[in-house]
């Protein structure tokens, strides 16, 4: 009897004993989400052509401010364009 004692106070099956008793739980609470209908979820997931489309409407907007639609139409400034060889001085080597 004493080795049994031993065995269930030592600290590996005390934390395999922890691992298993929330393992249980967290079966049980999958099963109950999975079979019992009020724990279901009722939302269906939305397609990839609805996602696309609701990111293009939350991030173009049309422009209503006047002085910003005058900038937008004005010619944009053009920056200088570096040769290639003065770039690549500037990448760092590995």
């Amino acid at each position: 009897m004493r080795l049994y004692a031993s065995f269930f106070e030592s600290p590996l099956f005390i934390t395999i004993a922890l691992v298993v008793f929330f393992g249980i739980i967290v079966l049980g609470v999958i099963l109950v989400k999975k079979y019992v209908k009020p724990f279901q979820n009722q939302e269906k997931p939305k397609s990839d052509k609805e996602i696309a489309e609701e990111e293009v409407n939350r991030l173009v907007t049309d422009i209503t401010d006047e002085a910003t639609l005058e900038q937008m139409k004005s010619p944009k400034k053009k920056f200088p364009v570096l040769p290639k060889k003065s770039l690549m001085k500037l990448l760092p080597r590995p």
